[in-house]
């Protein structure tokens, strides 16, 4: 169960930081955090 949640997160840090704030990408934790709560 925790893998899982884990994956979920991985996935949606990847995809949910360059969808929302371009430039940031998976590199910036800030627009990492901020692209998956909006993602969400």
């Amino acid at each position: 169960m925790l893998v899982l949640v884990l994956v979920l997160l991985l996935v949606l840090f990847a995809f949910g930081a360059p969808y929302r704030s371009g430039e940031a990408g998976r590199y910036n934790p800030q627009g990492g955090a901020h692209g998956c709560a909006t993602f969400l």
